[in-house]
């Protein structure tokens, strides 16, 4: 029973650590998306 507990455990620590990347992922993407937008609008006024 405590072998099932612990290997639970390390499934829950796996799936907020995956939670975790996603999420960072998802803010770079939309930072570097915000990065270019605001590139290509001052080569626009340039």
């Amino acid at each position: 029973m405590e072998g099932k507990e612990k290997g639970m455990g390390k499934l829950k620590f796996i799936e907020n650590i995956l939670k975790a990347a996603s999420t960072l992922v998802a803010a770079l993407v939309s930072f570097v998306k915000f990065i270019g937008m605001a590139f290509s609008m001052k080569t626009e006024q340039a």
